[in-house]
């Protein structure tokens, strides 16, 4: 009995394909073109894009923002945040260009700085700490010596700086809002390199990282930086100098609010900060620009969710914080927002055409965080 030979993907309607394809995962894609020439005529599934102060993702993000295939399905950017340590401290990983002074604080044995050690250990250790890693052994075997792990971590720090210095990471946000003609929501992120081999998001820069990296945790939350580049072209800019500590919220909210021409509706501010911390975005905190920008933002037609998510690993987490949790809300955004100073879970901002309703939840396990927002409807 002669058996058919089953049909090739090939053979199959476009229709069909689109239809199986459509539920397969970009790595599944991926492989797919490896083993057949059908696959590079499937297009990858595209609606998140990265940016940060890192060459390589600027440059992911124009090479899709410059696609025609590609641009239109874009529908969030998840602006990194967080940054590495302060360049200006780092000592050279090459030898030569190494000062003697810095000889106290440099393992001679493992050839690079002590505190680059230490600190990438309490990486490692609050990696275990909060819920392990099922392949942290097999990455530990196939680790990087400490002198290959610091000099690309030295060579990242320095793409930082360049990327700073040329406010290149500001410039590819509005590019982003030229390019991308559906893209609805934001997002500023300080935990996107989440734990040690597990990060929260799978940025270019990230994935790029070599196996078993070995690196310090983002440290540089809150990048202290005087912000007239954030007006750099602009007439109009403040007369008196002030000072950010967000680089990235401050910019894109600046960015937005001078762009107008944009379909973003919703914000989403993402802090790794403890709640026993002053974890509110201080740009928010006192009376000034960023502030009114986040207003111009919220007041558009088309603007309907405005969270804040933050990390609760304290254990003062109970129902009354969660309550002081919405008070500090309350506090901080009803100055931009326009809310009424009677306190209530559902509200309406003053001119009656928005329904706010704030919420607080909790998510248990390892990874706890909560999660306070304003939503208007």
């Amino acid at each position: 009995m002669n058996q058919k030979t089953p049909p090739k993907l090939s053979a199959l309607p476009v229709e069909v394909l689109e239809m199986i394809t459509s539920n397969l995962e970009n790595g599944d894609i991926k492989n797919l073109r490896l083993t057949s020439t059908l696959g590079f005529a499937i297009r990858l599934h595209i609606k998140r894009v990265y940016l940060s102060a890192n060459p390589l993702n600027i440059k992911v993000l124009k090479i899709i923002a410059d696609s025609d295939s590609y641009r239109n399905g874009v529908r969030e950017l998840i602006w990194d945040d967080s940054y590495l340590c302060n360049t200006n401290d780092l000592v050279s990983a090459n030898p030569k260009k190494r000062q003697s002074k810095h000889d106290g604080g440099f393992d001679s044995i493992r050839r690079c700085p002590k505190w680059y050690v230490r600190e990438s250990h309490r990486h490692l250790e609050s990696s275990n700490y909060r819920g392990g890693n099922l392949f942290l052994p097999d990455l530990m075997q196939q680790d990087m010596s400490w002198e290959e792990s610091y000099a690309y971590y030295y060579d990242l720090a320095q793409q930082q700086r360049t990327v700073i210095s040329s406010n290149a990471d500001v410039k590819a946000f509005s590019y982003a809002l030229d390019h991308f003609p559906f893209l609805s929501k934001i997002t500023i992120s300080s935990r996107a390199h989440g734990r040690l081999f597990v990060p929260h998001y799978h940025s270019p820069m990230i994935r790029a990282f070599p196996t078993g990296f070995l690196y310090p945790g983002p440290v540089q939350v809150h990048q202290d930086q005087k912000a007239q580049f954030l007006w750099q072209g602009d007439k109009d800019g403040p007369k008196k100098k002030y000072t950010i500590q967000r680089r990235g919220l401050c910019a894109a909210l600046r960015r937005l609010s001078k762009h107008g021409d944009h379909k973003v509706s919703e914000f989403i501010i993402e802090d790794y900060e403890k709640y026993d911390r002053d974890w509110m975005p201080l740009d928010l905190k006192t009376p000034g620009h960023t502030r009114d920008d986040l207003a111009t933002l919220t007041k558009r037609p088309d603007f309907h969710t405005l969270t804040l998510k933050v990390d609760m690993q304290s254990d003062k987490w109970n129902g009354l914080v969660a309550s002081e949790g919405l008070v500090e809300m309350r506090k901080l955004f009803s100055p931009i927002l326009g809310f009424p100073r009677t306190w209530s879970f559902h509200t309406l901002t003053d001119d009656r055409k928005k329904n706010i309703r704030w919420t607080c939840s909790h998510t248990p396990g390892p990874d706890e965080h909560a999660r306070c927002g304003a939503k208007l409807y």
